[in-house]
């Protein structure tokens, strides 16, 4: 099958990586260590679909693909953040390949590959660079901006809980409220996304998400071709470009998952090995010209202390919690704000930014808005975004384990993640 292309961008981790998230008009850093800005309109997990689309267009001259102009036509109309005039970041493995498969792997930050690539040699050796995730850094928003092209704003999934409603926080990867007599809400009520542009692109889906609510809303109407085995799911990416396929997207959430159980010990390390024998795979399946293109959702901080129970003064003024451990929202009651503010600045502000939801939106910590503030009140009305390796407990988030391994928020960690690939000569 392919073999790999000579040249390239070099190392993932040479000289020649960028990290990005760096909008000319804001400082990398706003407003402490610990927290960036996500940059939508660059390297950004928004603007990998719609660069895989334009760089496919480009080289198959229409053939099964769409023409440049129309793909450029929808990135106008579908507002996506991406800005085909500053696509300087697109790797060249994107840029020359005419058939590409995307593989998102769950949890894969930059700075996890780069401290524990001889797990992952060839993953890790493989050329391109780092971009951003959005904000929050967590599963369920940043899956559909990589879908989608939109910014969290733009799509409607702003976290992993969110308030829908007055006094309900909607679980959006379990697609339920905590009340499960309560009847789920429909995908489209809530994502307002057209996954890959409306283009024919299949997804090699694990079986078991298949039918779920979060699934419909971030793929929709896309064609999901089920797997249940890692190997299959080789098998189904293999047939789906032996057939001519231009675009295939496929997903893998067992880094994330182990690294939330164990961090980063011996299960952890094992995983990546199995994750770099996956991507072998993948490329042994490759025809000539095509390329496999890797991403993450987010990356991944180590919380080694249970999280933090809110001072009961703060407590006080809170009616609702929603968001994730690293990025949470407090939903206060009426007219307390300020009042509120002073207690977390007073109390937290070593360990974690505090912004009110208008400064967060001001800041444009999720991206541009085409749905006039539909999504607003989808958060709370404070945010404690942890700078520290700590997370804010909710007692109405919790699981079968304490969590080890954390997301959510904007630190370095979790924010950059890769977007490397292997082109087949």
């Amino acid at each position: 099958m392919g073999k790999a292309s000579g040249g390239g961008e070099g190392s993932l981790y040479s000289c020649r990586a960028v990290v990005v998230c760096q909008e000319a008009e804001r400082e990398s850093m706003v407003p402490g260590a610990g927290f960036r800005i996500p940059s939508y309109s660059g390297a950004c997990i928004s603007n990998v679909v719609p660069s895989i689309a334009l760089s496919l267009a480009r080289n198959r001259n229409g053939e099964g693909w769409p023409s440049e102009s129309r793909i450029l036509e929808l990135i106008r109309d579908l507002n996506l953040t991406f800005d085909p005039s500053s696509d300087s970041w697109v790797p060249k493995v994107i840029t020359e390949a005419n058939q590409i498969v995307l593989l998102v792997v769950d949890g894969l930050g930059t700075e996890q590959l780069a401290a524990f690539s001889n797990e992952a040699p060839l993953l890790a050796s493989l050329a391109g660079t780092t971009i951003c995730s959005v904000a929050p850094t967590t599963t369920a928003t940043a899956l559909t901006s990589i879908a989608s092209g939109l910014s969290p704003l733009d799509h409607g999934i702003v976290g992993y809980r969110m308030r829908l409603g007055q006094d309900q926080v909607f679980n959006s990867l379990r697609w339920s409220y905590p009340d499960f007599g309560r009847r789920p809400a429909s995908p489209g009520s809530i994502c307002s996304a057209r996954p890959f542009m409306g283009l024919d692109v299949p997804a090699v889906s694990k079986a078991q998400y298949s039918n779920t609510g979060f699934t419909r809303a971030y793929l929709g109407d896309t064609k999901l071709f089920e797997f249940r085995t890692l190997s299959t799911m080789v098998s189904k990416v293999g047939l789906l470009l032996s057939s001519g396929r231009p675009f295939v997207y496929t997903y893998y959430e067992g880094l994330d998952s182990v690294a939330h159980e164990y961090g980063f010990g011996d299960p952890y390390l094992r995983e990546l090995r199995f994750l770099d024998f996956l991507v072998n795979e993948l490329i042994a399946v490759l025809p000539p010209g095509a390329a496999l293109v890797v991403t993450a959702d987010h990356g991944e901080v180590v919380v080694p202390d249970p999280p933090i129970s809110l001072d009961p003064r703060l407590e006080s003024l809170t009616a609702l919690k929603s968001g994730e451990g690293r990025f949470r929202w407090l939903h206060l009651r009426r007219g307390e704000l300020a009042a509120a503010e002073e207690i977390a600045k007073e109390v937290y502000s070593e360990v974690a930014v505090v912004l009110s939801r208008d400064e967060a939106l001001d800041l444009g910590l999720f991206g541009p808005d085409h749905n006039e503030g539909r999504a607003h009140q989808r958060f709370g009305d404070l945010a404690l975004v942890a700078t520290a390796p700590v997370a804010f407990l909710d007692p109405a988030d919790v699981g079968p384990f304490q969590l080890v391994s954390r997301h959510g928020a904007l630190t370095s960690a979790e924010l950059d993640v890769p977007l490397v690939g292997h082109l087949a000569v």
